[in-house]
């Protein structure tokens, strides 16, 4: 980002079914946590889930001591929480997107 470089910082791991995506790992570093990183990854997930043509993606949240801070992520970012389970959250990708942060030189996304 234009404030500092820190290096690689996050890291996100992304499961392909029949229709669906999975976030099967979503790490970032707690030296950026707050700094709009983690929300510009997770767009990424949802970008690169609608180019592979899957309809919604599954996330899954399990509490730790450590990552207290982040357990409404998925709901601060339009993921519904299942009925079934609660860790697991679903954004279905028929919804908009949020517009990318202006701050970011820029992103890229491998697929």
């Amino acid at each position: 980002d234009k404030f500092g470089d820190y290096g690689i910082v996050g890291v996100a791991i992304l499961d392909y079914l029949k229709d669906s995506s999975e976030i099967d790992t979503f790490l970032i570093s707690c030296r950026v946590i707050g700094r709009g990183v983690e929300d510009v990854l997770l767009k990424a997930c949802l970008e690169v889930s609608r180019r592979m043509r899957k309809n919604r993606v599954f996330g899954h949240f399990v509490s730790t001591k450590k990552n207290k801070q982040v357990e409404n992520f998925y709901q601060k970012h339009s993921f519904n929480p299942q009925e079934k389970d609660k860790r697991t959250f679903v954004f279905d990708l028929d919804q908009p997107l949020t517009e990318d942060a202006t701050y970011f030189k820029s992103i890229n996304v491998d697929i």
